[in-house]
């Protein structure tokens, strides 16, 4: 098990972790330095062990915080995805009526029509000839 040596506070710790995360505990241990500096500046004379805490705490509320994001926008992609699913029913449901009036619909060609356009211009042409 790896042990990486890390910097809070002015002071090293060894810390044991798993293999491959070592980048990652490097990472959180700078963020929560961070943190204790800053709480350091705004309480000045605060014990080591409050600043640790408080600095803990403070990165614990805003795992908290990102977590609540995190699932607010799961809730809101399952809305997405339950309201994209209603919509592509109703488009399946929307074709399938159109479908159903074009099969109903007597089909019409075109040959039909003008053949049917030419008997009644003759029609009406022999009653113009005959008045």
């Amino acid at each position: 098990m790896p042990h990486v040596s890390v910097r809070i506070n002015a002071r090293q710790y060894e810390i044991a972790c798993a293999e491959g995360e070592e980048e990652r505990l490097l990472a959180l241990a700078t963020d929560l330095d961070a943190c204790v500096l800053e709480l350091r500046k705004q309480t000045a004379g605060a014990p080591e062990i409050k600043l640790m805490v408080l600095g803990a705490l403070m990165m614990a509320d805003k795992a908290r915080e990102a977590a609540g994001r995190v699932e607010r926008a799961e809730m809101e992609a399952a809305r997405a995805r339950d309201e994209l699913r209603a919509l592509r029913q109703e488009l399946e449901t929307s074709r399938a009526e159109v479908a159903t009036r074009r099969t109903a619909q007597p089909e019409v060609r075109l040959e039909d029509l003008f053949s049917g356009l030419e008997t009644r211009i003759d029609g009406l042409a022999r009653k113009v000839a005959a008045a």
